[in-house]
């Protein structure tokens, strides 16, 4: 048996999403979605040294924030003008549905 509560800090780089046209770091840290799994072994260990075949059943819990939010440049006129927004799906430490911000 498992139980996963695992802690991330996510970062990315680029200017993709600031209209800034300047590439800026946004950041994401915080619990992640949790996991229960139990797994168990098809041979015994003292049969088999050389390998074994495990199975294994999880449920994952939507403990994460899906909605992680960082600042945002997106002003071309105004370089140092920030707004907050969800950051990339790629660094989101949930998996829930994210919607995208109306601009």
């Amino acid at each position: 048996m498992s139980v996963d509560m695992p802690i991330c800090s996510n970062e990315t780089y680029g200017s993709l999403k600031n209209a800034s046209g300047q590439p800026h770091t946004t950041y994401s840290y915080a619990l992640a979605d949790m996991r229960f799994t139990v797994q168990k072994s098809l041979f015994k260990d003292d049969v088999s040294r050389r390998g074994n075949i495990q199975f294994g059943l999880g449920i994952k819990f939507p403990t994460g924030n899906y909605h992680t939010e960082d600042y945002f440049y997106f002003s071309p006129s105004d370089p140092s003008f920030r707004e907050i927004a969800p950051v990339n799906v790629t660094i989101q430490l949930g998996d829930g549905v994210q919607e995208s911000l109306p601009r």
